[in-house]
């Protein structure tokens, strides 16, 4: 099998689908988090993200068998099969037919001035390094449904890490109980950006460089999404954003051991150019409890 065919149909593949394709730009010279929209009423808690000095990212497809998060109820991990009537996609299954149920997503480092929680600061007198894994749902006809959903209803966040320098753990786990922890380094060397998170008995690197110019992406004002959490069946998050500006990138990303931001990589799939950088953007979600139970 040749693998750099399988890449360059993978990378089509990811293309056709749009997956994670950042928004396109609208007055963002203004700064990100005076555009902001207003959140709903009633949050149980609230974030903001701001200043922030890059997202490194990677579109991956991978087993959900890699994970353990729960989906909240009414809600499924999307997968290739369900874009198989789409001709790159059903070219990438005719060829790796193993990857038919593979969960699409992205894997993404953040560094940033700006992280509080209730407007407490998670990493107090320092800037702030976080992972996360996103990755696109299905909702089924009986999932929860809430007045206060706002935007695209999409994605699913399936996990946190937070970087042991500096972090208010009590805080980071009282926001987040299922919080995960490890050494994470967000490093840039010229243009590229070296990247890595390390465990116990796990790590992951990566080494990303911009291939095109930074550019400010078009959406329109004020931009929200809604977010079901993972781990969480009582409770969803409404995530208004602004400011991103992008890059497109090619990566080497490397895994090894079972944590699960390793796990993900074992055994995943990513395309040549399926990595992304961007920054200059804020955010400021809202945590909600259903007002009827799921």
């Amino acid at each position: 099998m040749n693998l750099r065919v399988n890449q360059r149909r993978v990378a089509q593949g990811l293309c056709s689908l749009a997956l994670f394709a950042p928004p396109v730009a609208l007055g963002t010279e203004a700064p990100a988090a005076a555009l902001l929209g207003e959140l709903p009423r009633g949050a149980v808690s609230w974030f903001e993200v701001g200043d922030v000095g890059a997202e490194v990212c990677r579109t991956h497809l991978f087993s959900p068998t890699a994970i353990s998060a729960r989906m909240p109820p009414g809600y499924r991990l999307a997968t290739l099969s369900d874009k198989a009537s789409t001709p790159a996609v059903a070219a990438i299954i005719r060829e790796r037919p193993e990857i038919s149920g593979y969960a699409r997503g992205a894997f993404c480092f953040l560094e940033s001035g700006v992280y509080t929680v209730n407007g407490r600061p998670l990493y107090p007198g320092r800037r702030g390094k976080v992972a996360f894994l996103w990755a696109d749902m299905v909702p089924e006809p009986a999932a929860a449904k809430d007045e206060r959903f706002r935007g695209d209803l999409r994605r699913v966040q399936l996990f946190w890490v937070y970087d042991n320098a500096g972090v208010d753990r009590k805080l980071a786990q009282s926001a987040t109980p299922d919080a995960l922890f490890g050494d994470i380094v967000m490093e840039k060397r010229g243009e590229t950006w070296l990247v890595a998170i390390k465990g116990a008995d796990s790590s992951l690197t990566a080494k990303v460089t911009p291939t095109t110019e930074r550019k400010a992406l078009v959406y329109p004002l004020p931009a929200f999404e809604t977010l079901p959490l993972a781990q969480s069946a009582d409770h969803f998050s409404v995530v208004t954003f602004a400011g991103h500006h992008d890059r497109r990138a090619t990566g080497h990303w490397s895994a090894t051991g079972d944590a699960p931001w390793a796990r993900i990589f074992a055994d995943g799939v990513s395309a040549d150019g399926g990595s992304f950088i961007q920054d200059g953007w804020a955010a400021r979600v809202g945590i909600y409890r259903y007002k009827q139970k799921p």
